[in-house]
């Protein structure tokens, strides 16, 4: 572990000024024999001996408070474990910020930018790597391009071929140019448009995603007022935007403060889990009963719910996933959604049976909130949240199910009255 920083720090500000051991000593009222020991750390400083050293060094007294470069010590120390080939001297980190704090700050910036960049890296070929419609255009493009050279090699071989038969193949051959044509440029389009395809999209959103993903998107430490968890998990969140990660973490712990989870769970299951039903118990509003659901602990006698968020715009803020059923990262989800139904009519919970191309069944519960103040010259601004599990026992056994998609670029549903864009794997 690193030792602390106060002494190194002490010891290069009192070189570069120029001043003696002796002249300092004198100056703060302390022995040189005492600030020689402080200086290599063998004794702990605190109180008014470091204001007073501080003041005459021309020096904040934070600079010199024990803790005050541990953020800076752990960027450090992993900076050094990501490269292990380089022999970093990881028992001198501590002098390297305290003799040079210019130098540390520098290595540290580069160091998280690489992290970043990494982080990003990985996120695009996660992307790359499980986009259903990448891999379904891919295989649609060589499977073009094994038609066109196979049709070619038949006309160029055949040399005594009639008339009618080389029309046929010519045919055929111009037939798969033209698809492979108009997939090449369908391609180009969806990764030329991010709110479309989701790549490189808000790299915000995406991380606080991945933290709450990390988690089972539940934080046993928030479930109380603990101020101090909020701030050690702000500090974990790390390259976040502070405002959305304060904001996250703040909703999180008012509605688990607004439903405490044993008492949430008992009504839950009395409720059977309806979300309505819960709001009326519980009096709370319809929005963080949702919320609540979606955070709730991994338990075997509970349904699983994913969960979505969209401002007035349909731009998804916030996002929980469940299998079978694909969530955009940026909007444009299928229109037939109860999400964007929701917010035609705020206020006005909607209920959905859902059924996808896959024949998976979910049903869904949203509705929509104003968001901030109100005012009498302006419409509110609302977000929709929708709620979804596909635990059948919360199914209406007598509603029809919606025939919906992920989105109408991926979509096979070729009639639905609803697509607003062609379906691209043609």
């Amino acid at each position: 572990m690193a030792h602390s920083l106060v002494g190194p720090r002490i010891r290069e500000r009192r070189r570069a000024r120029g001043v003696s051991q002796v002249a300092l000593a004198k100056d703060v009222g302390i022995s040189a024999s005492y600030l020689n020991l402080i200086e290599h750390n063998k004794r702990g400083i605190a109180g008014r001996t470091l204001i007073a050293i501080a003041r005459e060094l021309d020096m904040a007294p934070a600079e010199l408070a024990e803790g005050a470069d541990a953020g800076m010590i752990e960027t450090l120390t992993e900076a050094a474990s990501a490269a292990p080939g380089a022999g970093a001297e990881m028992n001198r980190v501590s002098e390297l910020i305290g003799r040079f704090p210019g130098w540390a700050r520098v290595v540290g910036a580069i160091a998280q930018r690489a992290e970043a960049k990494d982080r990003q890296l990985s996120l695009l070929s996660d992307r790359l790597a499980h986009d259903p419609y990448l891999a379904e255009a891919m295989h649609l493009m060589l499977s073009s391009v094994t038609a066109v050279h196979s049709t070619a090699g038949i006309l160029v071989e055949n040399t005594e071929m009639n008339d009618q038969q080389r029309n046929r193949f010519t045919k055929n051959l111009y037939d798969e140019s033209v698809r492979l044509t108009e997939t090449a440029k369908d391609l180009v389009v969806y990764f030329d448009n991010p709110l479309e395809s989701g790549v490189g999209g808000d790299e915000t959103a995406d991380l606080l995603h991945d933290f709450w993903a990390k988690r089972g998107f539940h934080a046993p430490d928030l479930e109380t007022c603990n101020e101090s968890a909020q701030h050690m998990l702000l500090d974990e969140m790390g390259d976040i935007a502070r405002e959305d990660a304060e904001k996250s973490l703040a909703r999180y712990q008012k509605i688990a403060a607004a439903l405490p989870l044993t008492a949430f769970l008992e009504d839950a299951k009395r409720q059977h889990w309806d979300p309505l039903e819960l709001a009326h118990a519980t009096g709370a509003s319809l929005r963080d009963v949702f919320f609540r659901l979606a955070h709730l602990p991994p338990d075997d006698g509970a349904p699983v719910f994913g969960l979505i968020e969209c401002d007035a715009s349909g731009g998804v803020v916030f996002r929980k996933e469940l299998p079978g059923f694909p969530l955009p990262r940026q909007g444009g989800a299928c229109p037939l959604w109860p999400l964007y139904r929701a917010l035609g009519h705020p206020g006005q919970p909607v209920r959905a049976i859902l059924r996808t191309p896959g024949d998976e069944t979910f049903t869904a519960w949203a509705v929509a909130s104003p968001d901030g103040p109100v005012d009498y010259a302006l419409p509110p601004t609302c977000k929709s949240v929708m709620l979804f599990t596909t635990d059948a026992a919360l199914t209406p056994s007598t509603a029809p199910a919606v025939e919906v998609g992920a989105q109408c670029r991926v979509c096979p549903r070729q009639t639905c009255a609803s697509r607003r864009t062609a379906f691209l794997l043609k």
